[in-house]
């Protein structure tokens, strides 16, 4: 039932914000509706190399691909690596994100004390045997009815 709650309240208390440009994203997605609309999209590629191809070209294999046979037998794309993707990809490869918060954490010690202590109390609440052995009280509770 706790989870049930917790899905529920997820997207209120960590709405989904788009990757791109960090306007309110889609439920379930980290891009908003404009940005997902100007992904770009390869319809149409070569079935080796995976680089597009003109959507009226009725080939399967691009130039390079016919003339110098790579040595991966297949590779798919989803995306031209062009804007937006390109920036998407460095950040998401290089996780600048992740390293930015890193780095708050790091230089604020208020910050470290205070995800120290709430870290603690979580675990005592949750996983301290006394815990435990009323959330299993409450499930087999739940199972008599």
């Amino acid at each position: 039932m706790v989870n049930k709650w917790l899905k529920k309240l997820q997207p209120v208390l960590f709405p989904s914000t788009c990757r791109l440009c960090r306007a309110a994203g889609l439920p379930g997605l980290e891009l908003c509706s404009a940005c997902l609309a100007e992904l770009p999209w390869i319809t149409h590629s070569c079935s080796r190399c995976g680089l597009p191809l003109p959507r009226e070209a009725d080939i399967t294999l691009c130039f390079d691909c016919i003339k110098n046979q790579p040595s991966v037998d297949r590779c798919t794309a989803l995306f031209a690596y062009r804007p937006p993707v390109d920036r998407w990809i460095q950040d998401l490869k290089f996780a600048q994100d992740l390293a930015k918060g890193i780095n708050v954490v790091i230089n604020n010690t208020e910050l470290q004390e205070s995800m120290a202590n709430k870290g603690r109390k979580r675990v005592e609440e949750t996983f301290d045997w006394s815990a435990i052995a009323k959330q299993i009280e409450t499930l087999y509770k739940s199972l008599k009815h």
